[in-house]
């Protein structure tokens, strides 16, 4: 439907399928607490919450290595050139705002309930912490939709890590933040589609598009 699909690009569209993204949070938590009969709290870290100072120390150093590499690629490739779109700054707004939220909920699921599901049915601590990582990784890359080797690969690599900073850190908040620099699927493909809206374009690519467009005869 093409209506429908122009409508999840929008500003409106974007921040619904986030929100929904980061209920999962809330699905993780009452997941724990049915199965487990554990306190949602217990799912955030292994000292029973959210360690906020951790948190921001993860968010400063994610985002200072999202700005070196994507501006040394930019800069590899000739720069940038402006010509923003009229919702520009609220579509910058939505996803700068609601993604962070959205990659939390999917490691709500994947990285919490999930893996200590799975670990939970091996009686060694090191067995039940590889199975749960494939799995999750697995099931991760999976239901991200659209798939090819290369895609399922990368998707797959990022489950992999995030559940090892999950087990290295004794909480989600790394993985959550790592999404930044590392998960092309997500976070990436939002942070293109903020600079598509905001009319950021590549002028490599644009003396690409001039080049193929001059005559040749």
């Amino acid at each position: 439907e093409p209506r429908l699909e122009e409508w999840t690009l929008s500003p409106s569209g974007v921040l619904f399928t986030n929100l929904m993204l980061a209920a999962l949070i809330a699905v993780g938590q009452g997941a724990v607490w049915a199965a487990f009969g554990w306190r949602p709290r217990w799912l955030s870290s292994v000292v029973g919450g959210v360690r906020w100072a951790w948190l921001v120390r993860c968010y400063v150093a994610c985002l200072v290595l999202l700005v070196l590499v994507n501006g040394a690629l930019v800069l590899l490739d000739g720069g940038l050139e402006l010509d923003p779109e009229n919702q520009a700054g609220l579509y910058a707004v939505v996803v700068l705002a609601s993604t962070p939220l959205q990659a939390a909920g999917e490691e709500y699921l994947f990285r919490g309930w999930l893996s200590q599901a799975i670990g939970a049915w091996f009686a060694r601590a090191v067995v039940g912490a590889v199975a749960a990582a494939v799995v999750s990784g697995l099931l991760f890359a999976w239901a991200h939709g659209q798939q090819d080797p290369w895609l399922f690969g990368d998707r797959l690599a990022f489950g992999l890590v995030a559940s090892w900073l999950v087990w290295r850190t004794g909480g989600l908040e790394a993985a959550a933040h790592a999404r930044t620099p590392l998960d092309r699927g997500g976070v990436q493909r939002a942070l293109r589609q903020v600079a598509l809206a905001c009319g950021i374009k590549k002028k490599s690519a644009r003396i690409r598009r001039a080049t193929a467009t001059q005559p040749t005869g």
